[in-house]
C-alpha cells in the first residue's frame, strides 16, 4: 500500500505521465492524429516547466506559512503606554470647536476648563454648533461626598460643590446666550467613572477622548485613550453608549 502511494506522489505522477507520452510517440499515436514531433517536444518541456514552477510556488506557501506562525508567536509590539497616554498630550479643544459640529463632555466639574473655554464656547453655539455637558449635580450631597473622597483636595466636599455650582451657573450663562436647543446641560446624580470628550458622534470622523479619574490622584496624573470610529468602530460604540446611558439618566437643567 506505501509502495503504492509513494508511485502515485505528484513528482512520481509527472514522471509517469512524461513516460507514458513518450511511449505514445515511438508508437506513432500522436502523430496518427496529426500532432508533429515538435509539437510533442515543447509539450513535455511546458509540462517540465510547470512542474518547476509548482514546486517553487511550494517553497514560497512554506515560506509563507512559517513567517505566519513565528508572526503569531510572537508577544504584541504594541506596549499599552501607546495607548494611555499623559494628561499633557490631551488634545487642544480648540482643535474641536473648529472642526467639530456636535461636541459633548462629560465630567465630574468643569470649572476651570469653562473659565478657559466659555467664550469660544459662546461664540461657537451662535455660530451653530452644538454641545451637551454633563456634570454632577451640586444639590446630591451623596454623590458628592463620595467623589470627594477620592480626591486629594483638603475640605474636599466643601470645595467639590463650590466647584459644580460654580461649573453650573457658567454653563446657565452660556446656554442663556446661545440660540435654543445648541447647549444642552444635564445633571448627574452618579459620579462619573472617565471624563469624555466627543466629536461629531454620528459622523464617520466621529473621535472621542476617554480619561479615567482614578483614585487619589492629582488632575495632571490622570491618563487619557482616544477612540476613532473609522479605526476602532465597536471600543467608539461601546463608549458611546456609556455616554448615551448617562446622559439619559442625566437631569435636565
Amino acid at each position: 500500500m506505501n509502495a503504492i502511494r509513494k508511485l502515485f506522489k505528484r513528482e512520481n505522477i509527472l514522471v509517469l505521465s512524461l513516460l507514458f507520452v513518450a511511449l505514445l510517440s515511438i508508437v506513432g499515436v500522436p502523430q496518427s492524429l496529426g500532432i508533429t514531433s515538435e509539437q510533442i517536444l515543447l509539450l513535455l518541456i511546458g509540462v517540465l516547466a510547470l512542474d518547476t514552477l509548482i514546486e517553487r510556488l511550494g517553497y514560497l506557501d512554506r515560506i509563507e506559512t512559517q513567517i505566519t506562525e513565528l508572526n503569531n508567536k510572537l508577544e504584541p509590539q504594541i506596549k499599552i503606554d501607546m495607548i494611555f497616554r499623559p494628561r499633557e498630550e490631551l488634545g487642544s479643544f480648540e482643535d474641536c470647536l473648529v472642526d467639530g459640529e456636535n461636541i459633548w463632555v462629560a465630567s465630574g466639574t468643569l470649572k476651570s476648563f469653562l473659565h478657559h473655554y466659555a467664550n469660544q464656547i459662546q461664540k461657537a453655539a451662535k455660530s451653530g454648533k452644538r454641545f451637551r455637558f454633563l456634570i454632577i449635580n451640586p444639590d446630591n450631597h451623596t454623590v458628592l461626598s463620595s467623589i470627594a473622597k477620592g480626591t486629594l483636595l483638603e475640605d474636599n466636599l466643601t470645595f467639590l460643590k463650590s466647584e459644580a455650582q460654580e461649573s453650573l451657573s457658567i454653563l446657565k450663562m452660556i446656554e442663556s446666550k446661545a440660540p435654543k436647543g445648541n447647549v444642552e446641560i444635564r445633571l448627574a446624580d452618579f459620579a462619573p467613572l472617565n471624563m469624555y470628550r466627543i466629536v461629531d458622534s454620528e459622523k464617520d470622523r466621529g473621535e472621542m477622548v476617554i480619561e479615567h479619574f482614578g483614585y487619589k490622584i492629582s488632575t495632571s496624573e490622570r491618563r487619557h485613550f482616544i477612540v476613532k470610529k473609522k479605526i476602532d468602530p465597536e471600543t467608539y460604540s461601546f463608549y458611546l453608549v456609556q455616554f448615551e446611558n448617562m446622559w439619559n439618566d442625566g437631569v435636565c437643567v
